[in-house]
């Protein structure tokens, strides 16, 4: 038997595909690494982003650890779109940044 870790080259491969897949709009979001036509709302981190924003008078920022190439962004930009600032971290494995 032969067993990769997340640190494998092929996950990122797969997940940059899968990213770039999404940002051209050819899927709605992915979530690790896999495609969906349509976007599954977590409503509880919605709503959290959304209180957060408002306390912040429209700012927004996000630390989104494991975040993979923020597909939690893609996920959530909809929400976002009309807050007066969005800061969107993103801290992964350094071969995902590299």
């Amino acid at each position: 038997m032969h067993c990769i870790g997340y640190d494998a080259v092929e996950i990122l491969d797969t997940v940059l595909a899968s990213t770039l897949k999404v940002k051209r709009g050819e899927a709605a979001f992915e979530r690790d690494s896999v495609l969906f036509d349509e976007i599954q709302y977590s409503w509880p981190i919605v709503a959290g982003l959304m209180w957060a924003a408002t306390r912040s008078s429209g700012k927004l920022n996000v630390l989104d650890l494991g975040g993979a190439l923020g597909s939690g962004y893609f996920q959530n930009r909809c929400f976002l779109s009309d807050l007066s600032e969005v800061c969107w971290n993103v801290v992964e494995q350094e071969h995902f940044v590299s």
